[in-house]
């Protein structure tokens, strides 16, 4: 069984979440959402949670945060020491979507980078002078 958890400053893991039902529809997989707010702690929610993913030991958390380094991935780098979770940052649609379309339970350290990879995929730069066919969409 695999929870996953976008958390995010603000309503971006909504709107993520939002966005991932618009692709695929409802998911059997659990997927829940985390927005900080000013004047909030994201410590709250990560004790909180600790005590959860602790009583679940059979489950695998997957939680994906904004921001490398910010408040929000700073606190859930708590939950990453539980043999149960496993913690990625940057998220974006590619990265969700290879998770809940194609990553089995139980993501190993080539799974991982597998997800990293393909959120990487997702980012470019497309110039003005670029034509895009339609054989492209």
């Amino acid at each position: 069984m695999r929870k996953i958890i976008l958390a995010s400053h603000g309503d971006f893991s909504k709107g993520m979440l939002n966005s991932l039902t618009m692709l695929v529809g409802k998911l059997e997989t659990e997927v829940d959402t985390y927005s900080l707010y000013p004047g909030e702690s994201p410590f709250d929610y990560v004790n909180d949670k600790k005590v959860e993913i602790e009583d679940n030991q059979n489950c695998e958390y997957v939680i994906l945060t904004d921001l490398k380094g910010g408040s929000v991935h700073t606190a859930m780098t708590e939950l990453s020491n539980l043999s149960n979770v496993k913690l990625f940052c940057g998220m974006n649609m590619n990265m969700l979507l290879s998770l809940t379309l194609s990553t089995p339970n139980d993501i190993d350290d080539e799974k991982a980078q597998e997800l990293v990879i393909s959120a990487k995929e997702g980012i470019d730069y497309i110039p003005h002078e670029t034509e895009i066919e339609d054989e492209d969409f």
